[in-house]
Order: C-alpha cells, then structure tokens, then sequence
C-alpha cells in the first residue's frame, strides 16, 4: 500500500488486538451464559420430570419439552472398531462413513434403530462394537 505510514500499520494493529479482546471478552460472557442456562435447564427439566410432565406451557415464551437424545462414542479397540466396520460393510455404508464423525455416526444410528423396528428400547440398541448409547435428556422450547 503505497503512501502508508508506520503510523498508519500501528493504528491498524492497534485496532486489531482491541477488536481481539473485545472477542475474548465476549467469549467469556458466552461461556458464563451458556454455563447459567444449562444449570437453569437441568432445574428445568429435573422439575418437569419429578412432576411427571413431557411438556409446560410458558406464558409469554411458548411450549417447553423433553426429548431424549443418544450419543454413540467411535470404537477405540481394535476389536471393537472391527465389529462395527464389519457391521458398515455388511450395510453398505463403509465407504461413506469410514471418517466417521459424531454426528454422523448419532444420525446413522438413529436410522439404524428405525430399520430395526420398535422391537427395542432406544436405550437398549446396541451396535456391535459401539456398545449402548449415552442417553441425555434435552430441553426444546416452541416459541409461541
């Protein structure tokens, strides 16, 4: 850039390191918010269950429920990675789904317990090398 100063390069380093903590700060504000609101979700949720409901209608907000969500890890083992890349093989799906990610894998298997049927409780459905899922009940709210 011809015609820019020293004064000039300074400024704009300037402004970068203050837009930077501005950023860093911001990120910290998020993570303590989004500390506060899992806390007030766990209450949330722990009330809604004690009680007995699968919904509740905030005034003014919209319709609270629960929802059960399954999380499966990707096989360390040896030889449970081989169980479960033996199962992908025999489904057809290794080639698409050897760089298994998470979410991947969580959708891929929530098919899988459709194509099994309701034969099972969604907790109980083991896939062979990835043993049962981890089960988190989630909070969903439908604005009104």
């Amino acid at each position: 850039m011809e015609g820019t100063t020293l004064q000039d390069i300074n400024e704009l380093g300037l402004q970068i390191k203050a837009e930077r903590d501005f950023k860093d700060e911001h990120k910290k504000i998020l993570e303590e918010s989004n500390a506060r609101l899992r806390e007030l979700e766990a209450k949330f949720i722990f009330i809604l269950q004690e009680n007995g409901l699968e919904r509740y209608s905030i005034p003014g907000y919209g319709t609270a429920y629960l929802s059960e969500r399954l999380s499966y890890k990707v096989p360390k083992e040896p030889e449970a990675r081989e169980s479960f890349f033996r199962l992908l093989k025999e489904r057809g799906v290794f080639e698409d789904m050897i760089t298994v990610y998470s979410q991947t894998l969580n959708s891929w298997a929530r098919k899988e317990k459709e194509v099994m049927g309701e034969e099972c409780e969604i907790q109980d459905f083991e896939i062979p090398g990835l043993g049962k899922p981890t089960v988190s009940t989630i909070l969903g709210v439908r604005k009104s």
